[in-house]
């Protein structure tokens, strides 16, 4: 059976008169926990009354950047005993309010003491939560900067070790997002996110993804792991897909986002065997997205043939204690532009971007039989499109798109909500497109090429036909289509046509002989769904 954790909501900004913006917290949310360094003297009783949720109160040490800010022991001393009047929990700095003066006013039903620090391993942990936990309190917190990943796992390793139910451990900052996730998978009582807006310095996710994306306040009974790992990653909707799958099908597993600026320190601290040591954990298979696809490949023991071709990867899967490398960028182009009013064999095509991306892209429009044509505005990249893939490389400036009946953007502009990769306005009504960027809604592009009648496949239907793709590869399982659309914000699939039309089989790369094939064996094929899901139907075989 799942395991409850408790949902805390950071509230780390002055409220609008009224607090008309709490009306809009999830139900999972237990605590909301006041930033009084931020936000004020924000009332706790009046919070409580207005949202129904327990109240913690928080008043952080001034960092570095915000050393004008007023912090003396006294003034600290009373607001945390007026908070220990009206608040249901109250953050005790470990280092600064264990004495007599706050402990006699704060009762330890309501304390959580707390610790942060920087350069942590299991060692420092130890004798830092030594000095302190013998002061009564509801709960103890830990955190830990989360400088590098090896410092991450550590912390969890620490929390692991602990065997306690009323402890919180994490590493703070972007690369330690995935420590807060998998904390309350060995007991940590709490976990914690903003009210509204992510915060980017702390890698704290907002509330509503936080409960979308990992299914919290149930956490499953973990003994897989699998992510995403790139830089940035932390925006990506992947999390929100395989962890929807892994609920619906019954799988003890957790979708993470490894947030890693290196791969070479992602690989020797999680992917190398450290993760399983110090966490018990199995880590099976890795979203793997910019800036990795073509580094992270000398990491694997194996490649297939099509990775080899376009010299990419966007997936990797482990089995048997050995990595293989695999591309989903390929089919995932192919299953969208099912529907073009065009035929792929023998149509113009365009691919703008000569990254990996963009590469798998026209290796398979060009297998597929497109004549194509590579555009991109850096140098460097598009020789090595050239010289790998013996295709015509233009400068994105020389693009036209009136001369093409396909094209693919393969670049990351539009996900800003600002920038597009071409004006779409010469381009006929019948050109197939496909934007693989997505953000928070629609790219300009997509919208531009919508508003007009055109015939555009967006990121987010990209995002869905990689994601059952590796889903399958991972585990061996199909991804619930329906499922996927609802999480994605995509329209439900329609009944298959008449006449048992279905959506393509994914394309499986071919492993030479003598490789080991990262995919488990199964019978009957899988019930993929095109972008376009007029053309789909399922069969199981």
């Amino acid at each position: 059976m799942p395991l409850p954790v408790a949902v805390v909501a950071t509230i780390a900004a002055v409220p609008q008169k009224g607090g008309v913006e709490f009306l809009d917290i999830p139900k999972a949310v237990d605590w909301l926990e006041v930033r009084g360094d931020l936000t004020g003297d924000l009332d706790p009783m009046w919070l409580r009354g207005w949202t129904g949720k327990n109240i913690a109160y928080a008043y952080h040490p001034p960092t570095a950047r915000e050393s004008h800010s007023v912090d003396s022991q006294e003034e600290r001393t009373e607001r945390l005993i007026w908070a220990g009047r009206l608040a249901d929990l109250v953050e005790l700095d470990a280092e600064r309010d264990l004495i007599p003066e706050i402990l006699d006013r704060v009762p330890p039903q309501k304390r959580m003491i707390s610790w942060r620090g920087n350069g942590c391993d299991a060692g420092r942990l130890h004798r830092e939560f030594k000095k302190f936990n013998a002061v009564p309190a509801r709960f103890y917190k830990l955190v830990s900067r989360g400088d590098t990943l090896d410092e991450c796992v550590a912390t969890l390793g620490f929390l692991r070790g602990l065997g306690r139910t009323d402890t919180l451990v994490y590493a703070d900052g972007p690369l330690g997002v995935w420590t807060r996730i998998l904390a309350p998978c060995f007991g940590a009582p709490l976990v914690y996110a903003t009210h509204r807006s992510p915060v980017a310095e702390t890698g704290e996710p907002d509330v509503t993804r936080l409960v979308e994306d990992y299914g919290f306040p149930s956490v499953p009974q973990v003994a897989q792991l699998f992510g995403i790992v790139g830089d940035p990653v932390l925006g990506s909707l992947s999390p929100r897909l395989h962890n929807a799958a892994y609920r619906a099908l019954g799988i003890g597993a957790v979708f993470l986002p490894f947030q890693a600026p290196r791969i070479d320190e992602f690989w020797r601290a999680l992917a190398s065997g450290e993760i399983e040591r110090q966490l018990g954990l199995d880590l099976r298979g890795l979203t793997v997205v910019s800036p990795h696809k073509e580094s992270g490949l000398r990491w694997v023991a194996a490649t297939s043939a099509t990775v080899r071709r376009c010299g990419s990867h966007n997936i990797a899967v482990r089995q048997d204690g050995s990595w293989t490398a695999d591309t989903t960028d390929t089919a995932g182009v192919l299953a969208c532009l099912r529907d073009a009013i065009t035929p792929i064999a023998g149509s113009r095509a365009a691919v703008i971007g000569c990254g990996a991306a963009g590469r798998a892209s026209a290796l398979a429009l060009t297998e597929a039989g497109a004549e194509v044509v590579m555009f991109n505005r850096g140098q460097r990249r598009g020789e090595l499109a050239r010289r790998l893939l013996k295709l015509r490389c233009v400068p994105l400036a020389e693009f036209s798109p009136a001369s093409f009946d396909i094209i693919v953007n393969a670049t990351p502009l539009g996900q800003d909500g600002v920038s597009r990769p071409f004006d779409p306005g010469p381009m006929s009504e019948d050109v197939g497109v496909v934007d693989f960027a997505y953000g928070a809604g629609p790219t300009p592009l997509v919208t531009q090429i919508r508003d007009r009648g055109g015939r555009v496949h967006d990121g987010r239907q990209v995002l869905l036909e990689q994601a059952c793709r590796q889903f399958h590869a991972m585990t061996g399982r199909y991804m619930p289509v329906d499922l996927a659309r609802r999480a994605l914000g995509l329209a439900p699939c329609a009944p298959a046509r008449a006449n048992g039309q279905t959506g393509a089989n994914p394309r499986r790369a071919r492993i030479e002989p003598g490789e080991k094939s990262n995919r488990q064996q199964t019978t009957g094929s899988p019930p993929w769904i095109s972008c376009d899901c007029r053309t789909a139907s399922r069969r199981m075989g």
